[in-house]
């Protein structure tokens, strides 16, 4: 009788006795590129944008971790119009964000806070400044590469919706 080979992986190609990690949008490795529109917030604001870039720091992709960091810099511009007196706004700062990370791995969860420096010009007076800046946010993935997303803070303005690239 020929007895049956026996196999040493499981059907998904993992060791036996390993269950599959889940997939989770905030990945180690991974460079996220996310520019933004600021839709609330931006007194007089005629267009208010901005984009963060972000890298998850850290070296472990731990199925198991309920988070992780993520440090990166920021970048904010407005012009805006107050009565007969219009000017621009320009913010670059570094953020530091903790992402919770859920078992369902297209949503991603994460609260910041980092430091920027303000440059405005308002009637041909220039300002700067440092100034704090805070987030909470959620990211939704709809594909491995792509998530929208919404966040409120502080800095420069109250809620902002975006888009998330993930590299």
């Amino acid at each position: 009788m020929i007895e049956p080979a026996v196999r040493s992986e499981s059907p998904l190609n993992l060791p036996q006795g390993r269950a599959p990690q889940p997939w989770r949008y905030f990945s180690k490795d991974a460079l996220f590129l996310t520019p933004r529109v600021w839709i609330v917030g931006v007194e007089g604001a005629s267009a208010a944008f901005g984009a963060n870039v972000e890298k998850r720091i850290g070296d472990d992709d731990d199925p198991e971790a309920d988070g992780a960091w993520g440090i990166g810099g920021s970048f904010d511009y407005y012009s805006a119009k107050l009565g007969n007196m219009s000017g621009s706004v320009l913010i670059v700062g570094a953020i530091a964000n903790y992402h919770f990370l859920p078992s369902n791995g297209h949503l991603d969860p994460f609260l910041g806070a980092g430091l920027g420096y303000a440059k405005a010009e308002l009637a041909g007076v220039g300002l700067s400044g440092l100034l704090w800046q805070t987030q909470a946010g959620l990211r939704y993935a709809f594909t491995d590469a792509t998530a929208v997303g919404a966040h409120v803070g502080t800095g420069l303005g109250n809620a902002a919706v975006s888009l998330s690239l993930k590299f």
